[in-house]
């Protein structure tokens, strides 16, 4: 199956006896996520003495998943943005990441002994237990 600009969209082969068939007919099960346009299938076979091809065309058109007013979504436009939304979702967790870590490392600060003294919750003489 090839797509309009000449790419190979998927690709079979299959060996079979002709020697019973006088005519044959293949299903071709196209991927989930294929883009509407035209397509062109070309199928060549050999019989042993002959190459024989043949070519034929058709269009994919895309059914519509979600309607909402007059924008229709499909299967592979919702795909398509689904990865540039989880994208954006990861952008956002990292910069906010970055905020959270960047406010937590100025709100800790280590309270020793020393820091409790020079603000006065400490005096410098010693208290003798009796």
């Amino acid at each position: 199956m090839i797509d309009e600009n000449g790419q190979t969209i998927s690709k079979t082969s299959e060996k079979i006896n002709f020697l019973n068939l006088t005519s044959l007919e293949k299903n071709i099960f196209l991927p989930v996520l294929t883009p509407k346009g035209n397509y062109r299938i070309l199928v060549s076979t050999y019989d042993g003495k002959n190459l024989i091809s043949g070519e034929d065309f058709f269009q994919v058109k895309e059914m519509p998943l979600i309607n909402v007013g007059a924008t229709t979504f499909s299967l592979s436009q919702l795909m398509r943005g689904l990865s540039w939304i989880s994208i954006l979702l990861a952008l956002l967790f990292l910069i906010l990441l970055s905020i959270e870590h960047y406010q937590s490392k100025e709100a800790l600060f280590h309270i020793t002994e020393k820091y409790l003294r020079r603000r006065g919750f400490f005096t410098r003489r010693r208290e003798v237990l009796r």
